[in-house]
């Protein structure tokens, strides 16, 4: 896929490419302050995840439970506790 002139800037500025930023930076931060950092509006960096084919799921976890999520695309909830740290 071609580039745009912004998206070639914002990968010189941060050193990396966007296949490889949008979903950790997503993950990390979420979309507005991703498009904050880039310097773009919410629509565009929304526009680049799905350019990039990057699939957002989201899930509704109950109070007091995590998820984790494994390669595969399977899904669990597991209650949190302090002194678990299994991940599988």
């Amino acid at each position: 896929m071609k580039k745009t002139p912004l998206m070639i800037r914002v990968e010189e500025e941060l050193d990396d490419s966007l296949e490889r930023l949008l979903p950790r930076l997503y993950n990390e931060m979420g979309l507005q302050p991703m498009a904050d950092l880039f310097g773009v509006k919410k629509a565009t960096a929304w526009y680049w995840l799905v350019r990039f084919g990057i699939r957002i799921h989201r899930v509704a976890v109950p109070e007091g439970h995590d998820v984790y999520t494994k390669r595969n695309g399977v899904k669990r909830l597991v209650p949190k506790s302090p002194t678990q740290l299994v991940i599988e």
